[in-house]
């Protein structure tokens, strides 16, 4: 009688011990897993994504509007719902730049009465890049640290890119593309939005 309550605490000890070392492989199954699929680094707290969805006219922001702390690294997915290529630029003057754009396009126009709506797009879209990337670091330099202030995609295409904003307020992206707008510019059709940034 003695051995079998014997026998049978071991029984329950050797169930619990099996119980004990399911519960952690799976545990550490999970973990792991999460880890390779992911690329996470568990220990740290978890980096929020915001979503930026293009599309003929609109910038749409998951959440709207997006609101960030000075100083915190923000990873934007950018993706291009769209059926024309678009851009998210940072903008510092967004009707001067937009008017700089038009009015270029007209005087080409005139000048070039030769060239079809299609290539003077792209002229001025390659000037427009050179001009804008130079403005564009004088005009955020101290303000935002990261990659190009300026994606462009094509329909179908997204990216990931992370910014870190080092002053407070709101900052203006835009699309300054013309494609379906010309001489104007997706923007003056209402395809821009904001990300208001506060202080931590």
């Amino acid at each position: 009688m003695a051995s079998e309550a014997a026998n049978g605490g071991n029984n329950v000890a050797l169930l619990a011990a099996i119980a004990i070392g399911v519960i952690f492989f799976a545990a550490t199954s999970v973990a792991l897993g999460y880890f390779m699929v992911f690329g996470e680094n568990l220990a740290g707290p978890p980096q929020d994504i915001y979503i930026i969805r293009l599309s003929e006219y609109v910038i749409e922001p998951e959440p709207d509007p997006i609101i960030v702390k000075v100083g915190q690294p923000v990873v934007f997915r950018i993706v291009n719902e769209g059926s024309a290529e678009h851009e998210v630029m940072f903008v510092a003057d967004l009707e001067m730049m937009a008017n700089m754009i038009k009015e270029a396009s007209l005087r080409l126009q005139q000048e070039n009465p030769e060239l079809s709506v299609e290539e003077i797009m792209e002229i001025v879209d390659e000037r427009h890049e050179m001009i804008m990337e130079e403005m564009l670091e004088k005009a955020f330099a101290g303000k935002i640290e990261g990659e190009e202030l300026m994606i462009e995609l094509e329909p179908g295409e997204s990216t990931v890119v992370t910014f870190t904003f080092l002053e407070p307020g709101i900052y203006i992206i835009a699309c300054l593309k013309q494609e379906g707008t010309f001489p104007g510019t997706h923007a003056e059709e209402g395809m821009f939005n904001q990300v208001i940034v506060v202080e931590g």
